[in-house]
């Protein structure tokens, strides 16, 4: 089932995302040799990306081709595996009382509609939700078997995991927390799960000091929000989970649920520690909500265990309301035979009250979810996904009509399919020296490959990212769209136009 709903049409449904484009761009550069962003040189952390995954994706591609089709199938693929792992881990925790539990488990990661979804978006997130269970698994060797193995091996995935993407620094606290229990295994605790990114930072300062730095400083930047608003944002973050997600307020409950104590308060560490140290700088609905999908296996815990344990006080609850309502009606005739018919109506109507209360709601759940997968999926970030057949289209008609030297500026969702050099409109607005919703206004000029500004573009193809989102929270992009209206329009394929520059 979670090999079905992760991996049936895959490529088209949903939209194209531009994190996907990003990474499928950096990969494409990997595989000729070099450390770059479109015409962004020397290091891709200054667009959030460090080196993990897209050097998995581009030794991949090297053997499968470049694509859409092979960075899904690896996230895809990377989810599956999260399905299984989910299972492993439940049943090494707990064992021979656990093998319900992590049955249950492993079928709530399959169903779970958010882990479905994003496991099929080309996240690099998604890289690191196995990790995650590697950590948590580990912590709990140390915790309850007293391994350092166990704590040793939690370190080391969480500094892997480092290479990939930096939310999985969130889980730091709850590793320290884990080692403090002896305190002198804190003295290598965190030298190990330092040991990967250093290795990395220490690589880019001998061959790119000030390119790494740089953009060290500025995505430090990005993090910071004033300590007297972290706390409004935790509890904006929290509420705005309970409605966003109708799996996160249940999942909470079957945490604190979990008979085994000392699992139950580790799954509860490694779940609301992170929700805490991330919702202090950034919004986790919405676009952020990628952000949290690394913790999708607790949330399939806490499901779990809210169906092994909290189900037989649902039907005990039931059962005693029905019996009440039932035993206050009156049968005429013989007096055995309206004792059988209320036996047989109590079984029945608990029968039933159970399964609407219990079942039902993963039934429907999955079956809309078989559905979006066969059809097409409708997300609360449609707004930002681009339509794959046309952006396709787009991107033939484009490669026919370019030469590799062009210019063209378009959404990072789309940009990577090009035979050209591209860019952004973030860049094409940071290299005049306008600062961006991503993008400083001080990039040393050496960093860019050409200019990628406004002027020297060929063409230019607008989409919805540009409309919905980029113009509303960049003024200068809604310039720049008015401007680029005022060119020849050479092609429009339902939600892109590709305007050409009258003056090249």
């Amino acid at each position: 089932m979670g090999a079905y709903l992760r991996l049936e049409n895959l490529v088209e449904n949903p939209g194209w995302y531009s994190d996907e484009g990003t990474l499928l761009n950096i990969a494409h550069y990997l595989l000729q040799g070099d450390v770059r962003y479109l015409v962004i040189n020397q290091s891709t952390l200054l667009v959030a990306r460090l080196p993990l995954f897209p050097l998995i994706l581009a030794g991949i591609s090297r053997y499968f081709g470049e694509g859409m089709e092979v960075l899904r199938t690896l996230t895809a693929s990377l989810g599956l595996l999260s399905v299984g792992m989910c299972y492993l881990v439940v049943r090494r925790a707990l064992e021979r009382d656990g093998r319900w539990l992590a049955l249950l488990s492993a079928l709530m990661m399959a169903i779970y509609p958010q882990a479905v979804l994003y496991s099929r978006l080309g996240f690099s997130y998604n890289l690191l939700t196995p990790l995650v269970l590697l950590v948590l698994l580990g912590c709990w060797e140390y915790v309850n078997r007293g391994r350092r193995a166990g704590l040793a091996l939690a370190a080391l995935a969480l500094g892997v995991g480092s290479l990939s993407d930096l939310m999985i620094l969130s889980l730091v606290v709850p590793v320290v927390v884990v080692s403090s229990r002896r305190w002198r295994d804190i003295l290598w605790v965190i030298p190990l799960m330092a040991l990967p990114f250093g290795l990395y930072a220490a690589s880019m300062l001998v061959f790119v000091p000030q390119a790494f730095l740089f953009d060290l400083r500025f995505t430090l930047s990005r993090l910071g929000v004033p300590w007297l608003a972290q706390l409004p944002l935790v509890a904006l973050n929290f509420s705005a989970l309970m409605t966003w997600d109708a799996w996160f307020a249940p999942a909470v409950i079957g945490l604190f649920m979990l008979r085994q104590q000392r699992w139950q308060r580790l799954c509860l560490l490694f779940f609301m520690l992170p929700l805490i140290f991330l919702g202090r700088t950034t919004g986790l609905t919405g676009l952020g909500f990628y952000y949290i999908s690394p913790l999708f296996p607790l949330v399939a815990i806490g499901m779990a265990s809210l169906m092994r344990f909290g189900a037989p006080h649902v039907f005990k609850l039931t059962l005693t309301t029905i019996e009440d309502l039932v035993n206050r009606w009156r049968f005429p005739g013989e007096w055995r035979f309206g004792q059988w018919v209320k036996a047989r109506g109590v079984a029945v109507l608990v029968g039933v009250g159970s399964f609407l209360v219990l079942v039902a709601p993963f039934l429907v759940s999955t079956f809309l979810t078989f559905l979006q997968v066969r059809d097409s999926f409708r997300t609360p970030i449609d707004w930002v996904l681009v339509e794959p057949k046309a952006a396709s289209h787009v991107a033939r008609v484009v490669n026919q009509i370019s030469d590799p030297d062009d210019m063209v500026i378009a959404s990072p969702a789309l940009a990577w399919s090009f035979d050209t050099q591209t860019t952004d409109f973030q860049l094409a607005l940071a290299a005049q020296g306008v600062k961006t919703e991503h993008f400083p206004a001080n990039i040393p000029r050496e960093r860019f490959i050409i200019d990628p500004s406004l002027e020297h573009a060929r063409y230019v193809v607008i989409d919805r990212i540009w409309r919905n989102w980029a113009a509303l929270a960049m003024p200068d992009v809604a310039k720049m769209i008015t401007q680029v209206e005022g060119w020849p329009l050479v092609m429009k394929d339902g939600e892109f136009e590709v305007y050409r520059n009258p003056a090249r």
